[in-house]
């Protein structure tokens, strides 16, 4: 049996008409954009239709948002740019600190995310509880659940 393996953020691609359907933003603005060098097609040969990885969808809807906001086009996409490198910042951090997540009702979406260790003796770690009460961070002492 052959695995099939799908790099949703390396392999997903949408048409531009799609694109312009599940954001709102019309095929010229898009075409628009991506002259001014904001967003980038995959492939964009003469005669090939234009497609566009999920990244590039998700830069879209944020230009999009503000826009919607009344910020400029330029300000739009200098902003969209700042929130992508702020959601890379989080991603960096989650990678290198979580190092479990405990999952207590997988209805509600509640449960508990391990960052770690607070201190270099190793005595107190932070959990990320999300529960009744909402999201919060606790310090444990190691060996307490």
């Amino acid at each position: 049996m052959s695995m099939f393996k799908l790099h949703v953020i390396k392999d997903f691609q949408v048409g531009i008409g799609d694109l312009s359907d599940m954001v709102g933003v019309s095929t010229r603005q898009l075409r628009y954009w991506e002259k001014k060098g904001y967003i980038e097609s995959i492939g964009n040969d003469n005669g090939v239709p234009r497609k566009f990885s999920l990244e590039t969808c998700y830069r879209v809807a944020a230009i999009r948002s503000f826009l919607d906001e009344g910020y400029t086009l330029a300000k739009a996409v200098e902003k969209s740019e700042f929130l992508k490198t702020k959601i890379s910042l989080i991603r960096k951090f989650e990678h290198e600190t979580i190092t479990d997540v405990k999952i207590s009702d997988v209805d509600k979406l509640w449960g508990q995310i391990d960052y770690g260790y607070l201190d270099e003796e190793q005595t107190k770690k932070v959990v990320g509880v999300i529960d009744a009460n909402g999201a919060h961070l606790e310090i444990r002492e190691v060996g307490d659940r």
